[in-house]
């Protein structure tokens, strides 16, 4: 997370917006009365995503099983068993 001051966003807006859309980064922008946060609308919409699947346990679940596959040979780990 790259933090600034809102003069210093203001002065190098395009350089922050092209960091946080080519690069991934999440800028933290302090000023007088209070902060905001500038993501490109991949991350925004990344986060969105999981949120909505952490909202619906069964989904969780079900993604949390799946990783438990070994996908090269279909194998299926116990929670119990050593990797």
């Amino acid at each position: 997370m790259i933090t600034t001051n809102a003069t210093r966003f203001y002065q190098n807006f395009s350089e922050y917006m092209d960091s946080a859309i080519s690069q991934g980064h999440i800028i933290h922008v302090d000023t007088e009365n209070g902060a905001a946060v500038v993501m490109s609308e991949e991350e925004y919409r990344g986060i969105l995503e999981t949120i909505s699947i952490m909202n619906h346990p069964r989904t969780a679940e079900e993604i949390l099983d799946a990783m438990k596959e070994d996908w090269k040979t279909g194998e299926v780990y116990q929670a119990d068993e050593k990797w």
